[in-house]
């Protein structure tokens, strides 16, 4: 009687889990935005559609498919951006002036496909058209401590956006801010530390509703990730605590950052067990001077499932308050 009932609960809670691991997966487009339109001799049009959709650290675009003239068309995403939690691809598509389109989308992730979005497209008069800038021609300055990225100014100026993708850990460009200059100092990035290649692509925002499509790339080696000492000081007020915060991004899919912080310099081990209790690896094992750092954590190579990392803090000159820390973190493939 227990084997059956046990047997009946454990597919309900396996139900549970695919049905919520589902459902945090699925992605819904949310708006498509014509970006940039003109004409390009005869009768032609092209015009270039941003679409944005809900996003969160596991959603990755795989394909995106549409109905244009007749026809569906797919293709595979190369690069998408995410900005406070909506991301959004580029489709470029082209047509003749004076027909109506009835269009629509669709966005596949991890071998789902999203809601149909649909739309209507008509290239009213081929004397009239709005262009947005052209995209910002990029370089990039690598001989200090930060990259130094400039663009041109297009179509007399405005605003800018720059996007930052970090290989291996970050596969999409994440916003980082808006300049109406035309050059950006990362400061996140050091560049005395070669440890991964890092790119960068800006667009360009005139006194319109339209903006230009983020083709240019400079990359660079460096290190975005802040094992650094961030300094917790304001005026002379000091941290006194020992803390461990939760993972970010949690769950998390290949990569996550674990924050620790501590008041006096200490010899800090920070180890990754699996769910049966033994060690993966170990991300730290040396002193610290006080601070609050952050150290990368990569699951590539591991299953999914639960692990745990705890953190044992050895004071250096109080060797009675050591201090140890347990959390746990999900890794989902």
């Amino acid at each position: 009687m227990c084997k059956y009932f046990c047997g009946q609960v454990l597919i309900l809670v396996l139900i549970f889990i695919l049905i919520t691991f589902t459902i945090s997966n699925a992605v819904t487009i949310i708006d498509v935005k014509l970006v940039e339109d003109h004409w390009t001799g005869g009768d032609e049009w092209s015009a270039h559609w941003k679409i944005e959709f809900n996003s969160n650290p596991l959603i990755k675009p795989e394909r995106v498919k549409y109905f244009f003239d007749g026809g569906v068309y797919s293709y595979s995403v190369d690069d998408f951006f995410v900005e406070q939690n909506v991301g959004s691809i580029y489709q470029h598509i082209d047509g003749y002036y004076g027909i109506y389109y009835p269009v629509w989308f669709k966005i596949k992730v991890n071998g789902v496909w999203s809601n149909k979005y649909s739309i209507g497209v008509y290239f009213e008069n081929k004397d009239v058209h709005h262009v947005a800038p052209y995209y910002p021609t990029l370089s990039i300055d690598t001989n200090g401590e930060h990259p130094v990225i400039s663009w041109t100014q297009p179509n007399g100026g405005g605003t800018y956006k720059i996007y930052r993708k970090v290989a291996g850990v970050q596969p999409y460009y994440r916003y980082r801010v808006s300049t109406t200059n035309n050059n950006y100092t990362d400061t996140g990035v050091y560049l005395p530390d070669p440890i991964m290649n890092i790119s960068y692509k800006v667009i360009a925002l005139p006194n319109s509703n339209k903006e230009s499509l983020p083709k240019s790339i400079v990359s660079c080696q460096g290190d975005a990730l802040s094992k650094r000492l961030i300094s917790l000081k304001t005026g002379s007020k000091r941290n006194n605590d020992y803390y461990l915060l939760q993972n970010y991004p949690n769950p998390f899919n290949l990569s996550t950052h674990i924050r620790f912080s501590i008041p006096d310099e200490s010899h800090i081990n920070l180890i990754i067990y699996n769910e049966f209790g033994q060690i993966v690896t170990k991300l730290t094992d040396k002193t610290y001077s006080p601070g609050t750092y952050e150290i990368y954590f990569n699951g590539e190579n591991l299953p999914s499932g639960y692990y745990f990392y705890k953190l044992t803090t050895f004071p250096i000159h109080n060797s009675k308050n050591i201090k140890i820390f347990k959390k746990q973190m999900l890794l989902i493939k």
